[in-house]
C-alpha cells in the first residue's frame, strides 16, 4: 500500500483551482482515498473553512506541492 505521504504528494503534482461549489468535496475524496493523520486531516479542513468562510478572500485556492 501507498504511504499516505506519497499519495498526497503524487495528488499535490497538479494545482488545482478550487471553487466553492467543490471544495468540501475535494476534502472528502482526500479523506477517503487515503489514510490521513489527524495532523494533516485537520489541516485540510483549515484550508476549506478559510476559502469557504472567509470575508473578503477570493473563493479561488490554489493548492501546490510544498
Amino acid at each position: 500500500m501507498t504511504s499516505p505521504s506519497r499519495a498526497l504528494s503524487r495528488r499535490n503534482r497538479v494545482t488545482a483551482v478550487i471553487r466553492r461549489g467543490n471544495l468540501i468535496d475535494l476534502n472528502e475524496k482526500l479523506s477517503s482515498s487515503v489514510s490521513l493523520s489527524k495532523e494533516v486531516s485537520d489541516l485540510i479542513d483549515r484550508i476549506v473553512s478559510d476559502l469557504c468562510f472567509s470575508p473578503g478572500k477570493g473563493l479561488r485556492g490554489r493548492f501546490r506541492e510544498v
